[in-house]
């Protein structure tokens, strides 16, 4: 996942949100959380060659 460079208010963090089994399939899903969004892995939606893979993505909105 690609971060932008600069934050004019907090410093750019991804960080794991929750791990968790979600989709119920004894693999371990995840969600990562940034600046400006929360973002869904689950192993479901993976490839074959892959354990997780990116299922969906909410924008966090704030201001004044």
């Amino acid at each position: 996942m690609q971060v932008p460079s600069s934050n004019e208010y907090t410093p750019n963090r991804t960080y794991v949100y929750l791990i968790a089994l979600i989709d119920a399939d004894e693999v371990p899903d995840l969600i990562l959380k940034n600046n400006e969004s929360h973002i869904l892995y689950l192993s479901t939606y993976a490839a074959s060659n892959e354990i997780i893979a990116p299922a969906c993505r909410e924008v966090l909105l704030g201001g004044c």
